[in-house]
């Protein structure tokens, strides 16, 4: 009918829903359509928007509610795929946009403003607990008070607003006082932390008072709306309890108002027949009932929202139900039970990966709290069994690997298949977390064999081995300064199994974060390193799904030797020997088989044209790993390659199926100091990139012996060494050498695949 406004709206409606359903990228699509604008604002390289050229042409557009209502979507979506400063840019300027509307608009704009910076509070939050730096820790404490004040004193101010803006406005501060006490509780009364609790504590009694008696009037809230509101409530409520964070004098007992409040919210869900609001009440009603001592009762309810949930195909209720069930039938001995429910979470959990974001919209927490758990407890139910079923337990760690990839890439569900499905297996050693415990699986020709070790030793000598590799003078320390550490890790984790090692010598390490960050080469048996005896990789229990072969070992080099404009803003040397590294790859190759993008020529869009015709991409510049996305990337000449950004570049030139790369090797990059699961950050740009197999240095590398064992592990890959033979005698060939004895050089090299 030529309703452009129509259109619009109908676009804005359709970005809702695709939220509501986990699926960001292609709400912010719809979006990118409805204004008009550049797609490249979907994209995880939002310094590369022409910020200026963006709003000049949102200009131009007429300042209606839809068109704010469509902005501030996009800077809701901007949010959920964690690209908060665009999505604050966004919602400022839709603020100023919307200066001639109605207030209420002006009033939901703020709120999506406060959630923004709640949730950058949030992500500090999550970097503090991924950390094990005491400098990067303190700074850390430093950015969630001023976040954390930020947020406060932005929900705050919508206290006295208009109805619904003042309840959802307290809804969310709620939530973000007991988010700061479960911090507290985990991390302790660290001064910032106090001073934060200090500022809000005094208005804790109102809030939860005014919530308590909140009528969610239908004239303001839709019954769903009014549902889920009760719910928010009453949770929030039932953490703080059990926090012992709730203050004394209220006018009503709070645990007792929340447990009405979440009854009320289930009759209201029967009444409307919606099913899934239905579970999710009797879920929190379960909660209150086992908080109570009341398990029986508590049980009935879990009971009733899973059977709501199997039969509405509410996957995310059956998973919480069922998780909630199995934890009650261990604490009975309900051994055999337990392990069933577990089954039918992590079955429920399966069903919804890929959403894993999404899960629960209305009372999300975090993936560590809610996702993690029912994997590791499950886990330490089947080794812990009279009859330990090791196989299984195994399968589960796996899972929950590709699980945890899959919600740091924020992605859909992976291909991956199982290390045992690869022929000719080598011997694999599984360290697994199992509470005060590090279980220890090793499979060698088919058969499963185990032990156990301390934990808290592991992870103490783990944590101060990982120091000393992190230091910035580690070149000048004693090459032995680290040995004691490393001989107690052999001892506790490798030797008691090592008699198991097959006759090739080849091994493969599995490991959910016992001890990342430290190179399981260096670990030492009083004679000789690791790395000395054994050809090693390191896995996440399975590999990438590919077709693709190394028949023909073609290899694009990519590398930037010259200051760019990309590294002098990060004030990051040149790296001059990366030349000499491209050099010594064709050399060891072959011109015939290599091919480079140095410098000026190494951007996004060369990588993406020529990369589809190479089964290796060897790329020599500055980057870094981390268990943060946002700080995991890859310097090209002019800016930065996020690991979101590999997916679209390199897999978008590729149109042949069976095309894909065999190995992505990373030369000077590093791992964020003190992060224990940078290994993710590697495994991310691999999975990323399509690469079964990549190396990549743990810590930065003095490039001129880097050059060296690039050019002598392609000339074993090219004589028909596999990548860990290959890297192997590299290294040992730098350890031998004159110059490059010091573990500094050739120690930091990892290889993540089973190639």
């Amino acid at each position: 009918m030529g309703n452009d406004e129509g259109v619009m709206g109908t676009l804005v409606n359709q970005s809702i829903a695709q939220q509501m359903l986990g699926k960001n990228f292609n709400a912010c699509w719809s979006l990118i359509i409805a204004l008009d604008i550049e797609a490249s604002i979907c994209r995880d390289r939002p310094e590369e928007i022409n910020k200026e050229e963006l709003f000049l042409k949102l200009d131009k557009l007429p300042a209606t509610p839809v068109v704010v209502a469509a902005l501030q979507n996009l800077g809701i979506v901007s949010r959920n795929m964690s690209m908060l400063d665009q999505g604050e840019q966004l919602l400022e300027y839709a603020m100023r946009r919307s200066r001639k509307l109605d207030s209420s608009i002006v009033g939901d704009l703020k709120l999506s403003l406060a959630n923004i910076h709640h949730a950058n509070w949030s992500m500090i939050q999550d970097r503090y607990r991924l950390t094990s730096e005491p400098a990067i820790k303190s700074g850390l404490l430093k950015q969630s008070l001023a976040a954390g004040e930020l947020t406060f004193s932005e929900l705050q101010s919508l206290f006295d607003g208009p109805k619904k803006l003042s309840v959802n406005a307290k809804l969310n501060w709620l939530q973000f006082y007991q988010q700061l006490q479960g911090w507290i509780v985990v991390d302790g009364k660290q001064t910032e932390l106090v001073a934060l609790e200090q500022k809000v504590q005094p208005f804790v009694g109102d809030v939860v008072t005014e919530l308590e008696i909140a009528q969610f009037d239908p004239e303001f809230f839709t019954p769903i709306e009014a549902i889920y509101g009760r719910l928010k409530i009453a949770d929030n409520l039932l953490r703080l309890h059990k926090y012992q964070a709730l203050p004394e004098g209220l006018e009503t007992e709070p645990l007792t108002a929340a447990f009405q409040l979440a009854k009320k919210s289930h009759a209201e869900a029967k009444q409307i027949e919606n099913s899934r609001a239905e579970a999710l009440s009797l879920i929190l009603i379960g909660k209150f009932y086992a908080y109570s001592g009341q398990d029986q009762h508590a049980q009935g309810a879990f009971r009733r929202a899973q059977n709501i949930g199997i039969s509405t195909f509410a996957s995310d209720a059956v998973y919480q139900s069922a998780w909630e069930l199995a934890k009650l039938q261990r604490k009975h001995g309900n051994r055999e039970d337990a392990l069933k429910s577990y089954e039918n979470a992590i079955a429920a959990l399966e069903e919804v990966r890929g959403n894993l974001l999404s899960i629960n919209h209305s009372l999300q927490q975090t993936f560590h709290e809610d996702v993690e758990p029912v994997y590791e407890e499950y886990l330490q139910m089947l080794v812990t069994s009279p009859e330990p079923d090791f196989e299984k337990a195994l399968n589960v760690s796996r899972t929950l690997q590709v699980v945890t990839l899959e919600n740091y890439l924020q992605c859909g569900k992976l291909a991956f298949e199982a290390l045992e499905a690869q022929p000719n297996l080598p011997t694999v050693f599984n360290f697994l977390s199992l509470g005060d415990k590090v279980g220890v699986v090793v499979r060698h020709n088919g058969t499963l064999h185990s032990y156990t070790a301390d934990r808290q030793i592991v992870e103490l000598n783990a944590a101060r081995l990982q120091r000393i590799l992190q230091s910035t003078n580690l070149s000048q320390m004693d090459s032995e300064a680290f040995l004691p550490y490393a001989k107690v890790l052999y001892k506790a984790l490798i030797e008691p199994g090592e008699h198991l090692i097959g006759a090739d010598n080849r091994l493969i390490i599995v490991e959910d974060g016992v001890i990342n960050g430290a190179s399981v080469g260096l670990l030492h048996d009083g004679t000789s390193y690791l790395l000395e005896k054994y050809k090693i990789s390191n896995s996440l229990g399975s590999q990438a799904v590919s077709q693709s072969g190394r028949a023909t070992l073609k290899t694009l080099v990519a590398g930037v030797a010259d200051t760019s404009p990309a590294a002098r803003s990060l004030d990051l040397p040149s790296l001059p020997e990366v030349g000499q590294e491209e050099l010594a790859i064709s050399a060891a190759l072959g011109d015939s088989r290599t091919s480079k993008l140095m410098d000026k020529s190494f951007t996004a869009e060369n990588l993406q044209q020529k990369l589809p015709k190479y089964s290796i991409l060897h790329i020599a510049t500055h980057g870094k790993f981390s268990s943060n996305p946002a700080e995991t990337y890859l310097l090209s000449w002019e800016d930065r390659l996020r690991v979101g950004e590999f997916d679209r570049l390199i897999r978008s030139g590729v149109t042949d199926s069976s095309s894909g790369l065999d190995l992505l090797f990373l030369s000077a990059c590093e791992t964020a100091k003190g992060d224990s699961r940078s290994q993710l950050g590697l495994a991310g740009l691999a999975t990323q990139a399509g690469a079964k197999n990549a190396i990549a240095s743990l810590w930065r590398v003095e490039s001129e012996s880097t050059s060296v064992l690039a050019g002598e592990f392609y000339r074993h890959v090219a004589s028909g060494a596999s990548y860990a033979e290959a890297l192997q005698k590299a290294q040992l060939m730098l350890k031998n050498s004159e110059h490059y004895s010091h573990p500094y050089f050739w120690a930091p090299f990892l290889l993540l695949g089973s190639s």
